[in-house]
């Protein structure tokens, strides 16, 4: 912009803004032939070199004038639109955007966010939860007292499955036709033995909770029960190998079908259970009460003594997650939809820098033009003086006949500059 108001004052008013030393010459060598004439006459009103020296110089800068206010206008219409284009049309997009932003997530925290009923509600039971965990945590003064967390359901599983290869050597002699419904019942026993150390283990830690014995017994006479059951479950395995297998020596060719030929099952029972173990019944039964014992230590060290502590704390944690999801899944939510608005506001913003940027190139460029009309100005009355400064010396050391009234005063440099500019002006 600063460019183009030098451009033309070059363009207008380029030879009154410089005076050489070759210029002076020249003036001073128009003034000597001129004073050689004895021109002007002595009693001239007006010097013609002067009237030519400040008409040529009021038409350049009328010229540069014309330009320089036509530059002007240009600027100014360009500024105006790039003014309209922000305030019009960026900012007030940009307002709309911000505005459209915020109800956004106004309504994202209504919806999903701190602000709508199913999260209040979760930090509802969230505290609730928190709060009765606290207050059992306080009456216990103890945390929570639990192992083998993860791996328990493992162990039991493994509890139950060691039992089915230990046990189905006892059945597969009953059942040879059918090997899989030998399977079956092996581990559905596996499973119930594993289910009865499971309760046996839990029972016997729950009973440390209390103080006095006569609160534990209830806990003991069960924990006895199905350790009662589990040995009768075992002992009547291990019976039940040591019986065919003494039919298989008295007859290699009896199978269970043969027994319910011998007679019914109840009278089949009561052979099996009143069998005398051998080393191989035996070895059967301290094999499932080995595994069994697993499982009921496996199970009391797995528990907390307290049923309700585990629970308490498992709801609490669980209350907690849910919570701490719903606020990762909103966070979420929240920067996506932020991000978006912020990245076309960000664009906004960079249309208006820019914007802002060529406005500002533009007032400074409408500064310039003014600072260098006046500079102008002054040049221009500087260069015009020093011309009929330098001519009127050459005339007056030509001149043989004195000196005319029209070069006893030369007009200084702002009475130049003042005249071209009331001229230009009009």
């Amino acid at each position: 912009m600063a460019n183009r108001v030098k451009q033309l004052a070059d363009m207008h008013i380029g030879r009154h803004l410089t005076y050489t030393d070759s210029d002076r010459r020249a003036d001073e060598a128009r003034g000597a032939r001129d004073g050689e004439k004895n021109f002007p006459p002595l009693d001239a009103p007006q010097n013609p070199v002067q009237d030519q020296v400040l008409a040529q110089a009021t038409a350049d800068f009328a010229a540069y004038e014309k330009a320089r206010l036509s530059h002007l206008a240009e600027l100014e219409q360009g500024e105006q639109q790039k003014l309209k284009e922000r305030d019009e049309e960026l900012v007030n997009r940009r307002t709309g955007l911000q505005d459209e932003r915020q109800r956004t997530l106004h309504d994202l925290s209504h919806k999903v966010g701190p602000d709508s009923p199913q999260f209040r509600d979760l930090v509802e039971r969230r505290t609730e939860a928190v709060a009765a965990l606290g207050k059992l945590e306080a009456e216990l003064a103890r945390p929570l007292r639990v192992s083998l967390v993860w791996a328990y359901p493992f162990l039991m599983l493994l509890v139950c499955l060691a039992e089915v290869p230990v046990n189905r050597m006892a059945f597969e002699f009953f059942f040879q036709e059918t090997p899989l419904l030998s399977l079956f019942i092996s581990l559905v026993i596996g499973g119930v033995l594993a289910l009865f150390a499971h309760f046996i283990g839990l029972w016997l830690k729950q009973a440390n909770r209390h103080e006095r014995m006569g609160a534990r017994l209830s806990y003991y006479a069960g924990a006895l029960v199905l350790a009662g059951l589990s040995g009768a479950l075992v002992y009547f395995i291990a019976a039940m190998r040591q019986h065919f297998l003494a039919l298989l020596e008295a007859d290699a060719g009896t199978s269970f079908a043969d027994l319910l030929r011998q007679g019914d099952l109840t009278a089949t029972a009561a052979q099996v259970t009143s069998t005398e173990l051998g080393s191989a019944g035996w070895t059967l039964l301290v094999i499932n009460l080995v595994i069994l014992t697993v499982g009921v230590v496996a199970s009391f060290v797995r528990h907390d003594p307290h049923p309700d502590y585990e629970p308490l704390s498992r709801k609490a944690d669980k209350a907690r997650a849910r919570v701490t999801k719903r606020e990762a899944d909103y966070n979420k939510q929240r920067v996506q939809a932020a991000r978006k608005y912020d990245d076309m506001i960000a664009a906004l913003n960079r249309q208006i820098e820019r914007l802002e940027k060529e406005i500002a190139e533009i007032q400074a460029g409408r500064k310039a033009a003014a600072a260098d009309y006046e500079q102008s100005l002054r040049q221009l009355g500087m260069t015009s003086h020093n011309r009929l400064i330098n001519y009127r010396n050459g005339n007056l050391r030509a001149r043989t006949d004195g000196t005319p009234a029209c070069l006893r005063e030369v007009p200084s440099a702002l009475q130049i500059s003042a005249q071209v500019q009331r001229a230009v002006r009009g």
